[in-house]
């Protein structure tokens, strides 16, 4: 066998029925790589550090969620008549509390999984729909700085294993970084293509990442904020949504001028796999 074959393999399969008589005719489904096996120490440590950023985390969220509720109180007018000034300031206050809020969250996550304390929730969604529907959004949101994509998704669905909440999350993460930091009548060339087993979603870099040699490590952020894939810059949104692909056997990384995320392909849109596309094993 090829060397890429050689190991072992986890198979997820169910039992297949003939619609007329009900007789088993045999199994549908997928094989996949084991997780690798973590070090008990390093796993040890991992979770303490994880521990610790829990921590740090609640003691920032407890003064953070009070600012929050009493710039509500006075925007709202809760307890009597206040001044449209001061309602207005409530009003930015407990918005940036509100972004603050959403970057612990962030942080909180990517600290988990990258340790492995947690993993994305298994589920399917239709990926290509996913990019075609965000590239869309995000083309009305840039379209004044005359800045875009130039997308080609190959036609049909293109099936991977995240609900599509995770999907989206993981897309915007990707995608918005991209659309932010587009420069005056920049595109981004965009292609989504499968490739045997595995969705490969490549990007052409904007110009202002071409002296970063690490996309994961920057700090930039957008020049506006029409458009922003989270509070921490370009580097950590990359970062969480490498960490996203990677808990369902892909990855995402940075290739001289492109931006490469791998994900695996399921054979059906439907819980159970499909007769014409599962495999009998």
């Amino acid at each position: 066998y090829p060397p890429a074959r050689n190991g072992g393999w986890v198979v997820d399969a169910a039992p297949r029925f003939t619609g007329s008589d009900g007789r088993f005719y045999g199994y549908a489904g997928k094989f996949r790589r084991p997780a690798a096996e973590r070090d008990a120490g390093a796993h040890a440590t991992a979770q303490g550090e994880t521990g610790r950023i829990r921590e740090v985390l609640h003691e920032l969220r407890t003064p953070v969620n009070a600012i929050q509720g009493f710039a509500e109180v006075i925007q709202q007018q809760v307890f009597g008549t206040v001044p449209n000034e001061y309602r207005a300031h409530a009003a930015n206050i407990a918005s940036d509390a509100a972004r603050m809020l959403a970057g612990f969250d962030e942080l909180d996550r990517l600290a988990k999984l990258e340790t492995g304390a947690i993993s994305l929730e298994e589920g399917q969604c239709d990926f290509a729909a996913l990019v075609a529907g965000q590239v869309a959004q995000l083309e009305t949101a840039i379209q004044a700085r005359m800045a875009g994509f130039d997308a080609d998704i190959d036609p049909g669905l293109a099936v991977v294993p995240l609900i599509a909440a995770d999907g989206q999350t993981m897309t915007w993460r990707i995608l918005a970084t991209l659309a932010g930091h587009l420069g005056a009548g920049e595109i981004c060339e965009l292609t989504l293509v499968k490739t045997g087993s595995r969705l490969i979603l490549e990007a052409s870099l904007p110009v202002i990442f071409a002296d970063q040699e690490d996309i994961f490590s920057s700090t930039l952020r957008p020049k506006t904020g029409a458009v922003s894939a989270g509070m921490f810059g370009a580097g950590f949104a990359m970062r969480l949504a490498r960490a996203e692909a990677r808990t369902v056997n892909g990855d995402l990384t940075h290739v001289e001028d492109l931006l490469r995320l791998e994900l695996p392909l399921l054979t059906g849109t439907d819980s159970k796999p499909s007769d014409e596309q599962g495999r009998r094993v």
